[in-house]
Parts: structure tokens; C-alpha cells; sequence
């Protein structure tokens, strides 16, 4: 496009939708206002969970730069791997965060159903259920490397496979865990992913009573208490299992600093504290998958 068409397709968009203020798109100012009244309802009521998660996000961020900091790029292949699963499962977990305080609880649970299997991808690796090799859908490594050119259209096809193996040995039927823990976490899973499709749990959510003429159908965010506890208590969890990972990405057990370990040891404990007051069932299913998984020490 030339310049001057450039400059005359902007002036239409601008002439046409600017609001009395002279900002395109006026009308979203005031939804973001909304988004803000959301948000401090939401952080009074879920102060607690505000603290710990912006202290997990941090000491999160805080471990990846340590990665960056390594001089020497020739990490063992292992380490390589748990680090590239990481940095995206950072990106993803950060980006549900914030549209979580916006009010979009739904959508922010759909965010994190990358997280978890990623971190189940994570746990695969370190505990040999999958391999260097196939951590990516059986697509051998140093072809990645190597820049082969056919290696993306191998993770497409294979990555179902791979899914469902690291799924099934260790939340799944080949797994220790019991069967009432298996079936919470399925049905996590299974809520992750109707969160992700068409927003299902969204339409359920607000269409059906909308049709049914109790209320109106909500143009902007609302205030959900229950939706917002589900987030929290999904997310709280997910975190509580990366914490429990960040050890992996050590090359030697001594690498990380003491003061490293003293913050990763507050967080630890304060994941199980918190989840204490999580209703029966998922706290006594998130307890066993942790024990079970990790051992006592998390490592």
C-alpha cells in the first residue's frame, strides 16, 4: 500500500470510529473501566492468593534468567529441553494470569490447559516416561538442531501420541494415583478443554439462564465468585507443580544459589499451606498427585 493510501485508509478508520474524545474506539475505555472495578473486587477477595501467585510468577521469571545468565550454551540435552517446555509454559501461565484479573475467568482457565500439560511434560522427562528423543513427538533432537526441514510437520502428526502416553502414566490408568484422583484430574483436564473449545462453559454459563428469561445475558465481565475460586484453585495447583519442577533445570544439584533454595523452600510451603483450605476432594486429590509424583522432599 502506498504512503498516501496508507494515510487515507488510517483518516477513514479514524474519522469513522473515534469517539468524542478523538480516541479510536472510545467505547472499549469503558469497558476497561468495568475491567478495573472487577479487578479490585477480586483482590480483596482473593488477597492471599494475590501474594502467593505474584511471589511463585516472580521467583518463576527470576529462575528462567538464571537460564539466560549460563555461559555455556552446550547445556546437557536434558536440561536444554525442560528449559524450552519452560519459557512458553512461563508465557502462557503469565498471560492467564492477567486476563484472569480482568474478569475473563473462563478464558483464563482455557490458558492454562497448555500449562498443565506442558508441566506433565516436564515431570515425563525428568522421570524417563518419555526421552530427549521423543520429548517433541518422537522427532529426534538433533534433527531440530539441524534444522531439518520436515521436523514441524513430525511434531504435528506425533504430538497426540506423545500427549496421551505422558497423560496416561501419569494421571491416567498406569499411573499410582488412586481412582478418585484420577477422576478430579480428568476432569480438570476435561474442563480445560471445554474452556478452549467454542468457550462452552461461557455459553452454559450465561446463555442458558438468559434463555430461560432469569437474567440478562452480561455484555462485559462480571463479578463470579465461584468462577473465580475455580481459576484460583486450578492455578494455585499448576503452580504448585512447576515450583516443585524448577529443580530440574539445575546442570548440577549445588548450581543454584542458597538463596535461591531459601525462596524456593518458602514458596513450597506455602503452596501446601494454602492448599489446606481447598475443599475435600481436590485438596486430598491434589496432595496424592503431589506426594506420589515428587515425594516428600519435591525434588
Amino acid at each position: 500500500m502506498a504512503r498516501k493510501s496508507v494515510a487515507k485508509w488510517l483518516k477513514r478508520i479514524e474519522d469513522t470510529f473515534s469517539g468524542p474524545a478523538g480516541v479510536v474506539g472510545e467505547s472499549i475505555l469503558r469497558l476497561e473501566v468495568r475491567e478495573t472495578a472487577l479487578f479490585n473486587s477480586l483482590f480483596n477477595t482473593f488477597s492471599g492468593y494475590v501474594r502467593l501467585l505474584d511471589a511463585f510468577l516472580g521467583f518463576y521469571f527470576e529462575t528462567l534468567e538464571l537460564m539466560g545468565k549460563r555461559r555455556d550454551r552446550k547445556w546437557p540435552d536434558k536440561i536444554s529441553v525442560i528449559t524450552a517446555f519452560h519459557i512458553p509454559t512461563f508465557w502462557r501461565f503469565r498471560a492467564s494470569n492477567i486476563v484472569f484479573w480482568k474478569g475473563y475467568y473462563i478464558d483464563a482457565v482455557g490458558l492454562l490447559r497448555g500449562v498443565l500439560e506442558n508441566a506433565l511434560s516436564i515431570i515425563a522427562l525428568n522421570k524417563g516416561i518419555i526421552t530427549v528423543e521423543n520429548a517433541f513427538a518422537d522427532v529426534p533432537i538433533q534433527r531440530i538442531k539441524n534444522g531439518d526441514t520436515d521436523w514441524q510437520e513430525r511434531i504435528r502428526r506425533g504430538i497426540r501420541k506423545t500427549d496421551n502416553k505422558v497423560r496416561e502414566a501419569l494421571i491416567g490408568n498406569e499411573s499410582r494415583l488412586s481412582s478418585q484422583t484420577r477422576k478430579v484430574l480428568k476432569g480438570m483436564l476435561a474442563l480445560m478443554h471445554n474452556s478452549v473449545h467454542r468457550s462452552r462453559i461461557n455459553i452454559l454459563r450465561h446463555y442458558v439462564p438468559w434463555a430461560m428469561g432469569k437474567r440478562p445475558f452480561p455484555i462485559t465481565p462480571v463479578y463470579d465468585e465461584d468462577l473465580a475460586f475455580l481459576y484460583t484453585n486450578f492455578s494455585s495447583f499448576l503452580a504448585y507443580i512447576l515450583t516443585k519442577t524448577l529443580p530440574f533445570l539445575q546442570v548440577q544439584e549445588d548450581e543454584f544459589p542458597e538463596a535461591w533454595w531459601a525462596k524456593w523452600n518458602v514458596l513450597d510451603e506455602s503452596f501446601e499451606e494454602y492448599m489446606t483450605d481447598f475443599p475435600e476432594d481436590s485438596r486430598t486429590s491434589y496432595q496424592e498427585f503431589i506426594r506420589k509424583t515428587f515425594g516428600s522432599a519435591g525434588t
